[in-house]
């Protein structure tokens, strides 16, 4: 095995806890149990007020040790402070303060009720109580139970209402975490762990440095706390597990059950596992030339995922080549020269003149991305990772295009745009974060879209390929331990929607009729993982009703590798079977099952990005062909004997030509 080289640290990523531009950062930020919003602790989906620390009417506040594991906020004026760890490292809050009584509010709506001890004792909580030097606590309010937890001693508990509590303890400076616990979780189960609760809180994983290494396909990673007396494991981690063989991770004690998976810690101040990236060299393999009738190029190659389509622009020049440039050898010869045509490589002066710098304010670290996208909207922040992924998996895949022209011309701009490069792929570096192991799709911290962030995952191949084609196997390597932790989330999110209906269903949408017939059907409780994570209001849960299943991927080979390898493959394989039984509508006309029949009226009138044919093809039509065809392991013949209506021609020829994955350390290639 290799030496452990540093990946990501507090000086290199920041997560959803910085800012897009100087004051410009999300209003709210995730928490494993609950999130932060204006001082106040919140819970997920209602949003409803729980708890927060009561202040004084004048006061001094910092923002300090923003990083990807959270950030403190310090308050203070003359001799009183108090500060709060908002870390994603530690299940709750925690307060430390240099008063010993510590001021607690239960918002409205969330009134205190009962106090439960550890030995079984149940008390009011609407009355002064001496608490007898208590470590450990559970408070049943209105919106459930909560944990309280300090290294030192409660001494006693007075009360105004039901809502503002005074607790005293021996010392100042005393830690105290709250830790909000899902429905239907019987605080009792915490308190046998009490003694783990109390060191977690006594000396906390604040701050992680990541270090790795190869071995072969199969990626050491190790992650380091410091001080610290355990060390947690990222919720995703946790979630997924050893399902599938994708991780083998250290022996741990769970917690506590959190929104975003369970809290698992292992003893000492650092852990190693393992993730397996082998599927991370499959590559498309063209067998023939694709044969039989076959549709004309569609009027949009690709789809833009912005409003406009124009195929003079480098963005969307590259976004062709991305679905393209793999199957100009599968291209019988005349329809080839009219595909050539329209294929066409950004020059260095072209793709420079594009690229729009930012600085992440927090870290001072510069990234990059087109300056196109979204143009006649201005500056907009989202989906960051869909177009830089996109546009470095265009230029990667053209210089491997079986068009000798394309292939240099590709190679050319590849050698002369590193810097470039390096910047658009740092979007993914600087935002990464801890708890869920990969770049938000916004980054502000506030929307995940797994449609989105697995075209970043594609980018990070792409250009780890590049890097390791050009003699920079360090480079290439780096980018490939975000690649590997940004599919341990894919493939975690296939099991989050499950477990937040039994954890958080409050979080997780419900569709009902008309609730969005552009995108969704009705409400359908078969899940099948999630597709957007809007923080902190609400989930969107993929079911068998939902026309785009974002979980799913098109024409993305290390993808159908990953899920093929380690994903829940049967239960890809019931959704097919769903969508065949009961969905006729899918196949009957593919185009207008997804974007409908007044798509036009739509596009031109509420400028709908999706209002089109080729968003159909890339949410709808794509993901399930690729899906059947690469991990179902269906019959190219089957796939399209399916539908009524002719296929998207690229779609066509990956069944025509009897696409195939092929990669190195695949057991279960053709």
């Amino acid at each position: 095995m290799n030496t452990f080289l540093p990946s990501l640290n507090k000086t290199t990523s920041v997560g959803g806890f910085g800012l897009y531009r100087e004051r410009e950062r999300s209003e709210t930020y995730a928490l494993p149990s609950c999130h932060w919003n204006g001082g106040v602790f919140a819970a997920y989906g209602s949003c409803q007020p729980l708890f927060a620390p009561e202040l004084p009417d004048a006061f001094r506040h910092e923002i300090r040790d923003r990083s990807w594991t959270g950030l403190t906020a310090w308050y203070g004026e003359g001799d009183w402070s108090l500060s709060i760890d908002v870390r994603t490292t530690l299940p709750g809050p925690r307060f430390v303060g240099s008063d010993p009584v510590f001021h607690l509010r239960w918002m409205q709506g969330n009134d205190a009720r009962q106090v439960l001890f550890d030995d079984g004792r149940l008390i009011d909580a609407l009355s002064d109580h001496d608490l007898g030097g208590a470590g450990f606590l559970a408070v049943r309010a209105e919106q459930g139970w909560f944990l309280l937890v300090t290294s030192g001693r409660m001494l006693r508990l007075r009360t105004v209402s039901a809502r503002h509590w005074k607790i005293e303890f021996d010392d100042a400076f005393t830690p105290l975490m709250v830790v909000p616990l899902p429905q239907g979780f019987d605080p009792a189960g915490a308190f046998a762990h009490g003694t783990i609760w109390r060191e977690l809180v006594e000396r906390p994983p604040l701050e992680c440095s990541e270090s790795y290494a190869f071995e072969g396909d199969v990626l050491h990673l190790r992650q380091d706390f410091g001080d610290a007396a355990w060390a947690p494991l990222p919720a995703f981690f946790s979630l997924w597990g050893e399902r599938g063989g994708l991780l083998a991770l250290p022996d741990s004690v769970e917690l506590v059950p959190t929104v975003f998976g369970p809290f698992r810690v292992v003893s000492g101040g650092s852990w190693q596992a393992t993730v397996q990236t082998g599927w991370m060299r499959a590559r498309l393999h063209v067998t023939k030339i694709a044969v039989g009738p076959l549709e004309p190029l569609p009027r949009e190659l690709q789809y833009a995922g912005d409003w406009t389509w124009d195929e003079s622009s480098v963005m969307d020049r590259l976004y062709s080549l991305r679905t393209w440039a793999p199957l100009v050898g599968a291209v019988p010869e005349e329809l080839r020269a009219k595909l050539l045509a329209r294929l066409a490589v950004p020059t260095v002066e072209e793709f420079q003149a594009k690229v729009f710098r930012t600085r992440e304010p927090v870290l001072g670290r510069e990234w990059a991305r087109d300056f196109d996208g979204w143009r006649e909207r201005g500056d907009i922040v989202y989906d960051q990772d869909w177009y830089i992924g996109f546009i470095m998996s265009g230029l990667w895949r053209a210089t491997q295009c079986a068009d000798p022209g394309i292939a240099t011309a590709a190679k050319k701009l590849s050698d002369g745009i590193k810097e470039e490069r390096a910047a658009y792929t740092r979007y993914f570096e600087i935002y990464h974060e801890w708890m869920i192991g990969c770049a938000w799709s916004d980054p502000r911290g506030d929307l995940w879209l797994p449609d989105c962030a697995h075209c970043g995952m594609e980018g990070l191949l792409a250009e780890a390929n590049l890097r390791e084609a050009e003699g920079d196997p360090g480079g290439a390597g780096f980018l490939r331990v975000l690649a590997a932790k940004s599919g341990v989330a894919f493939l975690a999110a296939t099991a989050w929607a499950e477990w937040l209906s039994r954890v958080a269903p409050k979080f997780l949408h419900q569709f009902q009729p008309g609730d969005n017939p552009f995108l969704e059907s009705d409400h359908d409780d078969r899940l099948f993982g999630i597709n957007i994570i809007f923080v902190p209001r609400q989930v969107f849960p993929s079911t068998a009703a939902v026309r785009n299943p974002y979980q799913l991927a098109g024409h993305f080979p290390e993808y159908a590798a990953l899920f093929k390898a380690h994903g829940p493959v049967e239960d890809l394989r019931r959704l097919c079977s769903i969508w065949e039984s009961e969905f006729p509508e899918r196949y009957r006309d593919w185009m207008i099952y997804y974007i409908k029949e007044n798509w036009r009226e739509r596009f031109i009138a509420e400028r709908d990005q999706e209002a089109r044919e080729q968003a159909s093809v890339f949410y709808n039509l794509a993901p399930e062909v690729c899906s059947r065809l690469w991990i179902l392991d269906e019959a190219p013949e089957a796939i399209e004997a399916r539908y009524a209506t002719p296929l998207n021609l690229a779609e066509q020829l990956l069944l025509r030509a009897d696409v195939q994955l092929k990669g190195q350390n695949f057991k279960w290639v053709k």
